[in-house]
């Protein structure tokens, strides 16, 4: 019951932070943001695509964290179950949602990379550069 309630919080908050974010993007050129950035060697002329694939970076990494943490408590209370069958039965089943999980973020990540590759010709990860052997 108290996960649930934390769980409700934390949606409204990120509801409301992604609801306001719009909002300082448009701020921030009024107060001179893109300027101070420039002057800090930040990157201010980012494509559509480049800003997408850092959200989408970005949720999916949390998310594979939770999964990850999900993966690991499935594995204490196997270890905590002390033969109990039921234990270790929910256990398992823990872990093995917490690894589906993961596959679904890690297929969901190739599926939106290649769809926006295919619509914009255009990579979400940055382009990396070599250097030439010397």
């Amino acid at each position: 019951m108290k996960l649930k309630r934390i769980l409700r919080i934390s949606l409204l908050i990120l509801t409301v932070v992604m609801l306001l974010s719009p909002m300082f993007l448009v701020l921030a050129d009024e107060y001179g943001l893109d300027e101070t950035a420039y002057s800090a060697g930040l990157q201010t002329n980012r494509t559509i695509p480049q800003i997408v694939g850092k959200v989408l970076q970005t949720v999916l990494s949390l998310l594979g964290l939770i999964a990850l943490i999900i993966i690991i408590i499935g594995g204490f209370q196997w270890m905590t179950a002390g033969g109990n069958k039921e234990k270790v039965e929910t256990a398992r089943k823990l872990m093995i949602n917490g690894l589906i999980g993961l596959v679904i973020i890690v297929f969901s990540y190739v599926i939106a990379t290649a769809v926006i590759n295919l619509l914009t010709g255009q990579s979400l990860v940055a382009p990396t550069t070599t250097t030439p052997p010397t």
